[in-house]
């Protein structure tokens, strides 16, 4: 967000205006979702366990850094939130 505010590509001030106004005002560089369903950890981690066994090029394993990477993939793809 800090980017776009001195990139002017966002407005200074959140604390004006209505929110038609404030909804053009979203940085570009903002990330993240809104999950709709929630995992536990352990199920997240059954998640990972189960890329890193199958999770490669011809159902070849994958590295424990690969697998979380492309459990994060999906979880933003498929909008799931990790409950702590």
């Amino acid at each position: 967000m800090a980017k776009d505010l001195l990139l002017g590509k966002t407005k200074r001030d959140f604390s004006r205006g209505s929110a038609v106004d404030l909804i053009g005002s979203i940085p570009e560089g903002a990330s993240g979702y809104a999950p709709t369903t929630w995992w536990t950890k352990d199920k997240a981690e059954q998640k990972v366990q189960d890329l890193m066994k199958s999770g490669g090029l011809f159902g070849m394993s994958l590295p424990r850094d690969l697998a979380e990477k492309e459990a994060m993939k999906y979880f933003h793809k498929n909008t799931i939130g990790i409950m702590s």
